[in-house]
This record gives structure tokens, sequence and C-alpha cells, in this order.
């Protein structure tokens, strides 16, 4: 049906993805299946791939991190400051998905203003990341092998024709641009931001680069699938 293909194909805000075609009466298992899978795929094939590309590890497989080993909580602070403003911000304004793109753009705007610096420990991350994946994981009730199986098919072609259509980008791009094709290729992914940052990191290429492609893709898709 609609509602379960457009949301199950949104190349971007898993979580929104899935409240939203909840709420438009979308398939939910057949949506998470699509949304964890495509994810899945593309931070278990694309850094594979360039690995085998680069000849090294690349990524966390390689230890990368975002944040220095000895960063601790001294900015903890300000980072509560700007999510809890972000969050007021992003309802008052009615945004779509307000608890995700309020703090985001505010985090943005702060950071790239220097007004603050927003350093947090990786393990910090680390713990969010189990939080979202334990959290959504138990909606896999129910979920039996048939499906799973089709839906594993499914996945496949959807990240497939988007990861051809990030590979043609970068392709054309290349040459316009005077970007490496690997960087361009993590730019356009239709996943995995923190993965593709620290592909950009074992590349010595600009991780800002990389992830503001991901936050616009993120922030687009979101506008779309809510107006859609």
């Amino acid at each position: 049906d609609h509602p379960t293909a457009l949301f199950s194909t949104s190349p971007g805000g898993l979580y929104e993805a899935i409240l939203f075609g909840e709420q438009n009466g979308a398939d939910m298992r057949q949506l998470m299946l699509a949304q964890f899978l495509r994810i899945i795929l593309v931070v278990t094939l694309l850094p594979v791939g360039m690995s085998l590309y680069v000849g090294h590890p690349v990524g966390s497989a390689a230890g990368m991190g975002l944040a220095p080993a000895d960063t601790g909580l001294e900015h903890l602070p300000v980072a509560a400051l700007v999510i809890g403003f972000g969050l007021f911000l992003g309802h008052r304004l009615h945004l779509p998905a307000p608890q995700l793109l309020g703090p985001l753009l505010l985090g943005g705007l702060v950071t790239l203003s220097g007004l603050a610096v927003l350093d947090l420990p990786n393990w910090m991350l680390s713990v969010s990341q189990i939080i979202v994946g334990t959290t959504l994981g138990t909606r896999f009730a129910g979920i039996r092998p048939a499906m799973l199986l089709r839906g594993t098919w499914l996945a496949f072609l959807s990240v497939g024709s988007m990861l051809v259509i990030g590979t043609v980008m970068a392709l054309v791009l290349r040459p316009l641009t005077g970007e490496h094709f690997d960087v361009l290729l993590i730019s356009f992914a239709p996943g995995g931001v923190t993965e593709m940052a620290l592909i950009a990191l074992s590349l010595n290429a600009n991780p800002a680069f990389v992830t503001l492609h991901h936050i616009y893709r993120i922030v687009l898709t979101v506008f779309v699938i809510t107006h859609a």
C-alpha cells in the first residue's frame, strides 16, 4: 500500500519515518524491517566496500571516533542547554519532527557560529544508539521468517538503487567539484551519519563536509515525508 511503500523507502529520518508511517496507517512490521535493513545494509556494505577499495580498514573498524579520546563531560552543560532550547524552538516553530530538527538546527548554528563547542565522549553516543536501537527493536515482535526474507530482498533493491544513484552523482560531480570520488560517495550514502563521518576521518577527509550532506538529507527527507 502507498503509506507503507512511501515511508519504507524514505532515505533518512529513521525514527521520523516510523512515527509518520504509523500515523498514516502503514504496515509497521514491513516499515520497521525496511528502515532497519536500510541502516544495517549501508553501515555494513559501504564500509566493507570502502575498506577493500582503499586497502585498509575504515570507520569504526579502524578504531575511529568523532570526539578526541580524552573528551570528558565539560561540554555537557552547554549541550544540555542546546538540546532543551532546541526542543522548545522546534515545538514553538511547529517544525516537523521537532525533537530532531530543533536541537539539530540549533546545535549546527551554535557550532558553526563558534559560540560553543559541543564535543561529547564517544561512549555517550554509543549509549544513545543502544537506547534507540533497543526501543525500536522491541517492535519487531510478530515478524515471521518469510516476511524477513521478503523485507531483506526489498531492502537490497531499495538501498542498491540509492547507492547506484549516489555513485552516478559522485562520478558526475567529481570533475566539477574537485572532491575525491570516495568522499562524494559516502556523502551521498542513504544512512549511517556517524559511520560515514568516521570513514571520512579514515580517508583524511573533512568529516564536516560529509556530515553536512547527511544533515541536509535527513532534514529534506523529513520535510518531504511530512507533506507527502
